[in-house]
Parts: structure tokens; C-alpha cells; sequence
């Protein structure tokens, strides 16, 4: 019976653990959303699916799903980010560099956690350093 006890307090905890990593603050994503309203929802819709071979949808998005330097990238260099690639959606994107680094941060985290459902949160920081890379 002590060891069964054990094992259900352990697990207990590493839930605990994981739930706590993975939590994100409800003011990031509040302050997110309204950058989202602002800035994006014109073109990517208040969904995030976008407009059909205009612009592209955020949901389950490989690239907001992806990793986040690459993300961060995107809006900071807006479609310039893809080159001379071909696209398959009529619209540019902008480039959003007059966003602060915590506008971003909290943008992408907003995005990735309600169309990509990643769990994550972006630091400042991590803009602040790829920026810095692109000047």
C-alpha cells in the first residue's frame, strides 16, 4: 500500500510539473490577442484561416507551429522572410519590425497557443536576440 502511495504522489507531481511549465499567463495572451486585432486579423481573419489563396491560415500552420526563431523571423521581415520562393497566396505580408519585442513575444505567443495549440510562451528576449541578427 506505502509504494502505491508513492507512485500516485510522484505522478501527482510530475503533472503538477508539466502543467506549471506549460502554463501561459492569460495577461501574454490578452496582450496578444489585442496586438492580433491590430495588426493581423485584417488579413488572417479573427479564426486565423485566413483568406483562401490571399493569405494564408495560421491554424495548425507549419510555420507557427515550427520553431520560434523562424516565426519571429517571419514578422519581423515580413514575406521578404521567403525569398524568391513561389507563393501560393496573392498577398504580401508586411514586415512588422516597428512592433516592440514584448508586442511580438506576446503576438506569437498569443498565435501559437490558439491556432497552433503549442503551449508555449515567446520571451522578449528571444525577439530581442533575432532582431539583433537581422540588423
Amino acid at each position: 500500500m506505502r509504494k502505491e502511495g508513492l507512485v500516485v504522489v510522484t505522478i501527482a507531481v510530475i503533472v503538477f510539473v508539466v502543467s506549471c511549465k506549460n502554463s501561459v499567463s492569460a495577461s501574454k495572451m490578452e496582450a496578444g490577442k489585442k496586438v492580433y486585432a491590430v495588426n493581423c486579423l485584417g488579413c488572417h481573419m479573427d479564426n486565423g484561416k485566413g483568406v483562401p489563396r490571399m493569405n494564408p491560415s495560421l491554424v495548425n500552420s507549419p510555420y507557427v507551429m515550427g520553431h520560434p526563431n523562424s516565426l519571429i523571423e517571419l514578422v519581423l521581415r515580413g514575406s521578404e522572410f521567403f525569398g524568391s520562393a513561389k507563393r501560393s497566396y496573392n498577398n504580401q505580408m508586411a514586415s512588422f519590425r516597428s512592433l516592440s519585442d514584448i508586442e511580438i513575444a506576446n503576438l506569437l505567443t498569443y498565435m501559437r497557443n490558439t491556432y497552433a495549440k503549442t503551449g508555449d510562451e515567446i520571451d522578449a528576449e528571444d525577439v530581442k536576440n533575432i532582431r539583433v541578427k537581422l540588423n
